[in-house]
């Protein structure tokens, strides 16, 4: 039987929310649980321009080689 601890419970980053569900640091909650983000390009005007490089696609049971992150 595996014991988790506190230690091994994802945590999220202070202060950013997200909402894409799809993502697999997405704690279902609206926070991001990777170890840090990447958002760009460094050409980007407006926040519609903008993305998050650190998205990786959660993969479900027949998830695309190309989405597996």
């Amino acid at each position: 039987m595996n014991n988790i601890t506190l230690n091994d419970v994802p945590k999220h980053i202070k202060g950013i929310s997200c909402s894409v569900k799809e993502c697999i640091h997405h704690d279902m909650e609206n926070y991001c649980t990777a170890n840090s983000i990447s958002v760009g390009p460094s050409n980007a005007s407006c926040c519609s321009e903008t993305v998050c490089a650190t998205f990786k696609k959660r993969c479900k049971d027949n998830c695309a080689p190309d989405c597996r992150g």
